[in-house]
């Protein structure tokens, strides 16, 4: 794996960076293989981990002075989506997927419509835009297509003036992140028929983990665990399957829930209003609806709680062997780029990890 650590132009800086690229590496396999048999056995086994929610943070001390900070980083965010866009030739006003039109939420009330992309705070964003469409307060309500309008709901001239005239939303999130929170929620958190059916539905994910690739037994591979679903029998789906599946990126292993984003909302062909981020989310409806001049209603705003993939993306992905990961940086690399993220800052934020745990063992 290529760290951009030291300048090219230096001899010794680049015999540096190769020597800390090997002791980098040399630590990952020894974590790798001699990593803690009891969280091991927690996340083969499937037993929730112990996360404790944040408190909620006053949204001047989340981005500094307020509502300033707030615009400028929006300002930031536009930039670069929209640079990438047009460095790639791709204009707005080029049709827009049906996939992505089956995707849009619309609020006819204050004119906006909302990409939803999984994993993304989708049941929080939801929530947020029924509740200012029907003028409730509600955050419990499961919201299912009899709630919400989409727009592929309407005709063909209707969802055209819409795309046109609309304040168009989108969610995104880092995606080492949003995957690790995809197989949390789908493969451990939910229970019941739903948590069976993505067990059941990707089995063939655990293909990844036997082959030559795995002998060694890396990370959550080297227990057989079963769970007992109808008459048969259901083997649980280890992270390293899950990442490995996906980063083959065949049909049969792609779901919406960790597809990337340039896959779902046809981003570069939307004249996009807002760009809001997981990671800042609630600060962000807090400029949103400034600007959208929705008032009074600030109440429906969730409080800042922390993020189950925040916690796990670290002690998940550092377990996974680094030819893999730079696999999933690969698919991901349009949702890296077009929205401001850094590949290399997660892979920097891995090895300070790695790093800091042996130091402390």
């Amino acid at each position: 794996m290529m760290l951009c650590l030291f300048h090219r132009n230096s001899k010794h800086r680049l015999f540096a960076a190769l020597f800390l690229m090997a002791a980098l590496s040399t630590i990952f396999l020894v974590h790798f293989r001699q990593g803690n048999n009891t969280v091991q056995a927690e996340y083969v086994a499937g037993r929730d981990i112990n996360l404790h929610k944040a408190k909620t943070v006053p949204l001047s001390i989340i981005k500094g002075t307020g509502f300033q900070s707030l615009e400028q980083e929006q300002t930031t965010r536009m930039a670069i989506f929209q640079n990438y866009c047009r460095g790639r030739g791709f204009k707005t006003n080029e049709p827009v997927s049906k996939e992505a039109i089956s995707r849009f939420i619309v609020n006819d009330k204050y004119q906006i419509l909302y990409c939803f992309v999984p994993k993304t705070g989708t049941t929080t964003t939801k929530h947020v835009f029924y509740n200012l469409e029907h003028g409730t307060n509600t955050t419990t309500l499961f919201l299912g297509s009899k709630h919400l309008k989409f727009l592929s709901e309407f005709t063909e001239t209707e969802i055209y003036r819409r795309l046109e005239t609309y304040i168009k939303f989108i969610v995104v999130r880092d995606p080492l992140e949003r995957l690790a929170s995809a197989w949390m929620n789908k493969f451990m958190d939910i229970r019941g028929a739903m948590r069976y059916w993505f067990i059941e539905h990707y089995q063939s994910m655990l293909e990844t983990i036997t082959d030559d690739r795995s002998r060694e037994k890396v990370a959550f591979s080297s227990e057989d665990v079963e769970m007992t679903y109808l008459n048969g029998t259901l083997k649980h789906i280890p992270f390293l399957a899950f990442i490995r599946a996906i980063a083959e990126n065949q049909t049969r292993w792609m779901n919406p829930h960790w597809q990337p984003v340039y896959q779902l909302c046809s981003p570069c062909q939307v004249d996009w209003n807002y760009i809001a981020h997981t990671e800042t989310l609630v600060e962000d409806f807090h400029l949103f609806f400034k600007k959208a001049g929705i008032v009074g209603r600030d109440n429906i705003i969730p409080d800042m709680e922390e993020r189950v993939g925040s916690r796990f993306y670290l002690e998940g992905f550092m377990k996974i062997p680094l030819e893999d990961i730079q696999r999933i940086g690969q698919l991901y690399k349009s949702d890296y780029d077009m929205f401001g993220y850094s590949f290399q800052d997660d892979l920097d934020s891995l090895f300070k990890q790695v790093v800091t745990e042996n130091q402390q063992s």
